[in-house]
């Protein structure tokens, strides 16, 4: 769905809305406090909302993920289109409603309602003026056109898509001007070129470098793949200090994920091993968990079932296993599945075992839509043992090719001996 068509449902939404705020002054007396308050708060809300609108738009504020940038530039073209149509009506229809009040008998006269007027007025200029600045010009729908017409956001958008595609010298000239222009997603996307060496060189100074730019303009998740990166993910070289410092930042940021890392980090790996869990690392997964994060609930529920430094309690596995399932962590729902296989600390149950494992499975095919090849995997595994659903060669196929075209090795292998 283009930005265009969003704008347009938003509209139309907007203007619905808008005639249930008229319904619901109309049923005061016009002249009532409570009337005249409901209108100046109609006229100030809509500049507002609308100059919010097109600050976010312009990725000043709440800079999202390419598919929510679009999203929001729908929102900001739809609230010009308001503006334009809205305000007109709603100031004439006030004048002459106030106009009507003003000279019914029951109403007592003065100099009030020619200043509402001119304060709804005010706020109709101010709030255009300043959206349609906010907002800019160069948002044509088309991502492409609209990075080369300088819209540092659409860079981004243009550069993810060339990158779907397997374009990766295109992917990274898109990247490259939106990075420039300091859009944070086009950082990141930048730096995850030069972590996996694609159409780019592949180089750790690089990737850090552009993804703590990105981290630093709003983007948690540039925080989290740089502390991956120093933890010797990809084969990159191990700095656990930094790759806490990493964590932490995000964790700040209130990061489920970033707490959990910090509390995984390989700084405890050696205490671990010795059967020590400190508390500092137990508390970092708490907070992950109270953080929402599915991963972090679910490793929760883990140190509760095995007992890692708390008391071992498989009822209260269960129910971070059940919150992990509820944020749509597959694994967490794998888990609360095992549970009702196997009769651990719940009646024994292959009806509430399979519902729990085809949740997992739903969430592994819509992970596996968001480029996740391990998740595909997964899906493909389910669909080949019949695991939440009946088993199909035809849909694991699909999957594990899913995965390979991603260059994923486990899914090329298991591809492979399906094919055989």
């Amino acid at each position: 769905m283009n930005a265009a068509t969003v704008g347009l449902s938003v509209f139309l939404i907007d203007v619905l809305l808008l005639g249930l705020v008229f319904k619901l002054i109309d049923s005061f007396q016009p002249e009532s406090r409570i009337g005249k308050a409901l209108r100046l708060a109609l006229w100030s809300l809509y500049p507002a909302v609308l100059v919010m609108g097109g600050a976010v738009a312009r990725g000043w504020v709440f800079p999202g993920d390419p598919g929510t940038q679009s999203l929001l530039i729908g929102k900001g073209a739809a609230g010009i289109g308001i503006l334009v149509i809205a305000f007109p009506i709603l100031f004439i229809v006030g004048v002459f409603k106030y106009r009507a009040a003003a000279q019914s008998p029951r109403t007592p006269k003065g100099k009030k309602t020619p200043l509402l007027c001119l304060a709804g007025l005010v706020f109709l200029i101010v709030g255009a003026f300043v959206s349609v600045s906010l907002t800019g010009r160069n948002h044509s729908g088309n991502p492409l056109a609209d990075c080369r017409a300088g819209n540092r956001e659409a860079c981004g958008i243009a550069g993810m898509n060339s990158l779907l595609k397997k374009d990766y010298p295109a992917a990274r000239e898109f990247f490259e001007k939106g990075c420039e222009k300091n859009d944070p997603n086009s950082c990141f996307g930048l730096g995850m070129l030069h972590e996996r060496g694609v159409g780019v060189e592949k180089s750790q100074e690089k990737a850090v470098s552009y993804l703590e730019k990105a981290g630093n303009m709003g983007v948690t998740k540039a925080y989290l793949q740089a502390g991956l990166m120093y933890s010797g993910y990809g084969g990159f070289e191990k700095d656990l200090d930094k790759a806490d410092e990493y964590f932490k930042k995000a964790c700040d940021r209130k990061d489920g994920d970033g707490c959990l890392y910090s509390g995984m980090a390989g700084r405890f790996s050696a205490q671990n091993k010795a059967g020590i869990y400190p508390e500092k690392q137990i508390e970092a997964i708490r907070k992950s968990c109270e953080l929402k994060s599915g991963s972090g609930c679910r490793v929760l529920g883990d140190f509760y079932f095995e007992g890692r430094g708390i008391e071992k309690s498989a009822d209260k596995a269960k129910e971070a296993y059940e919150k992990s399932c509820s944020y749509q962590d597959p694994y967490g729902c794998e888990s609360v599945g095992h549970l009702y296989d196997h009769g651990i600390s719940v009646p024994k149950s292959d009806k509430d075992a399979f519902d729990y494992y085809k949740k997992a499975l739903s969430f592994f095919e819509k992970q596996c839509g968001e480029l996740d090849s391990r998740a595909c995997v997964e899906a493909g595994d389910y669909h080949a043992d019949g695991v939440g659903t009946e088993r199909s060669v035809e849909k694991a196929r699909e999957f594990y090719k899913a995965a390979c075209d991603r260059d994923d090795e486990t899914g090329c292998s298991k591809l492979s001996k399906l094919n055989r």
